[in-house]
């Protein structure tokens, strides 16, 4: 009997000791391989491992498969710094000086004259004398269309639709070219007529200039600025500019935007609140004799330019040097000249005896003076940013200007706030 109870010890210890080591054994495993997802339901998960379907969730924590981008913010959570840029403005926050109310949406079918600014017609009116010279072998007749010295025919461009990506003009042929064919098409790439259009498809007013909501009883003088794009100068002014809460209309000549580091400027300094006019492709002078068809191309050109930096096309012209001539009225544009210039273009030469550092204080003060001198309500100055003085006779200039209570505004506010409509082909001196 006692030799049966101590075999039975034997063997129950042994069995004891090889379950311990197996048990052992499955342990260390157990953490060398995947986790094992068998266990009582009440034994929480680890953070790496899917909870177990019969787990309870706690009723007042959510556990989405994967956490939105867009969860709501506590509002006992400060807002961080890089709030999204379409973050909507809260109700409370003043709405921006810059931008005056917007128009209203136009329903329905908008005329031709309407919907684009006359001067895309003057581009289509030069590709439509190649394209009819290829594709019908004659000339146009329509005065409107043939000739440069005529006025625009707003009728000539009524029949037009947008579709497909394109801006289609339906024209009568025999009307127009003398020809047998009764119409003709004329198909033009919507994404570059964007830039000259009034309103886009849904009838929303598109294109419109930048107009600060300013007090109309203030005297209002316009400081502009010819030959641009300078990458130098032109952050120097507008920085001047803008430190006075000043804005000014740049006159660029676009030849010179063929180069990135220009065509840069001419959009800083549209970001900055600034008016993009033209000053010509190539800043040519042209006189009575001039072809026609040259300098129409010229300013075509140049808006075309202006239009594929910036997105909008250029809304005013200034003609290099200024000039003036019969011819100019038939230009679909209006025409900036200048009340009086700040002459910092003359006399540049050193004198005898004089140092680069002697012109640069003799042309300040120059400049300073002829500004000052003539500053009047309604002004149009003119000023080139091609000078080295030419920010620092600025940030003096706008010193004078703040003490005999002007604001300095675009060419485009100035029209605004002294009530004239521009009229294309006209040139203004100024607005008083």
């Amino acid at each position: 009997m006692n030799k049966r109870f101590w075999a039975r010890i034997v063997i129950t210890g042994l069995f004891t000791v090889v379950f311990t080591a197996v048990s052992a054994c499955s342990f260390f495993n157990s953490n060398t391989h995947e986790p094992i997802l068998e266990g009582p339901t009440n034994t929480p998960a680890a953070s790496n491992t899917p909870s177990p379907t019969n787990t309870p969730v706690p009723t007042n924590t959510p556990t989405p498969t994967s956490t939105p981008t867009n969860t709501p913010t506590p509002t006992n959570t400060p807002t961080p710094t890089n709030t999204p840029t379409n973050t909507p403005t809260p109700a409370n926050t003043p709405v921006p000086e810059e931008f005056m109310p917007a128009e209203p949406k136009r329903e329905g079918f908008i005329p031709a004259s309407e919907m684009f600014m006359p001067a895309y017609f003057a581009i289509i009116k030069e590709r439509l004398q190649t394209y009819t010279d290829d594709k019908i072998g004659n000339a146009l007749v329509n005065s409107s269309f043939a000739s440069y010295d005529t006025p625009f025919n707003a009728a000539d461009y009524s029949d037009y639709k947008i579709e497909n990506g394109k801006v289609i003009f339906t024209f009568a042929g025999k009307t127009l070219t003398g020809t047998e064919h009764p119409t003709f098409t004329y198909s033009c790439d919507l994404a570059e007529a964007r830039a000259f259009m009034l309103y886009d498809e849904e009838g929303n007013p598109v294109n419109r200039p930048l107009i600060r909501e300013l007090d109309p009883s203030k005297k209002m003088i316009a400081l502009t600025f010819d030959d641009g794009p300078n990458p130098v100068y032109d952050p120097q002014i507008s920085d001047v500019l803008l430190k006075h809460n000043a804005r000014a209309t740049f006159f660029i000549i676009t030849y010179k935007c063929a180069k990135e580091n220009f065509s840069r400027s001419v959009l800083n300094l549209r970001d900055a609140g600034h008016e993009i006019a033209s000053h010509e492709y190539g800043h040519e002078f042209f006189y009575d004799d001039t072809p026609k068809k040259k300098i129409w191309t010229e300013v075509n050109r140049a808006n075309l330019d202006l239009a594929g930096i910036t997105g909008t096309a250029p809304r005013f012209l200034r003609m290099a040097g200024g000039r003036t001539t019969d011819y100019l009225k038939y230009v679909p544009m209006p025409q900036i000249g200048w009340t009086w210039g700040s002459l910092d273009w003359e006399s540049r030469e050193l004198q005898p005896g004089e140092t680069k550092e002697g012109r640069y204080a003799r042309k300040l003060a120059q400049t300073y003076k002829n500004v000052t001198e003539h500053a009047v309500d309604g002004g149009i100055i003119l000023m080139h940013v091609n000078y080295a003085e030419e920010p620092e006779a600025v940030d003096k200039i706008l010193d004078y200007l703040d003490s005999k209570g002007f604001i300095c505004v675009t060419v485009s506010e100035l029209f605004y706030y002294k009530g004239v409509t521009p009229v294309n082909g006209k040139r203004y001196s100024d607005l008083q």
